[in-house]
């Protein structure tokens, strides 16, 4: 009976590149310790807020549009939040953006949504608002989230 050598001269060099991997990722002069980090822990909501329920997960978003456009405002109104901005339209016929908004708790969980169809005559810029209601305090985010 003949036995094959190869599969043991594979085997072997498995092992000895392993232990080579093994032996340069340890340096006996080195000494390492763990470090205990203390962590708060804050609320992952403001009072009274839930996550949102029906975030869209595919919000139009035009890279050329989200250019010409700019959050310039958010602040707490009554019985929610209000994100508020300009858009431009430096082309030479009207044109329709929509412009998507999303509320969030300083950690970036979404509290609240909302959007807002814009029309803007050539060459011109307006105002925009969206309005979210929802439970907020003074800590809520407006993120704008796409323009399509």
């Amino acid at each position: 009976m003949h036995r094959s050598v190869r599969p043991l001269r594979v085997s072997a060099a498995l092992v000895a590149g392993l232990a080579m991997l093994v032996a340069c990722g340890t340096n006996s002069s080195t000494t390492s310790s763990a470090t205990s980090v203390a962590q708060t822990s804050a609320p992952a909501h403001p009072a009274g807020a839930m996550n949102a329920i029906g975030v869209p997960g595919a919000v139009p978003n035009d890279t050329r549009l989200r250019k010409t456009v700019t959050l310039t405002s958010c602040g707490q109104v009554p019985g929610g939040w209000r994100a508020s901005g300009t858009a431009a339209n430096h082309g030479a016929t009207a044109a329709d953006y929509t412009v998507t908004v999303f509320f969030t708790t300083p950690r970036d969980t979404v509290i609240g949504t909302g959007g807002s169809r814009v029309h803007i005559d050539a060459d011109a810029t307006v105002e925009w608002s969206v309005t979210g209601e929802f439970a907020a305090d003074a800590t809520t985010q407006c993120v704008l989230r796409g323009v399509g």
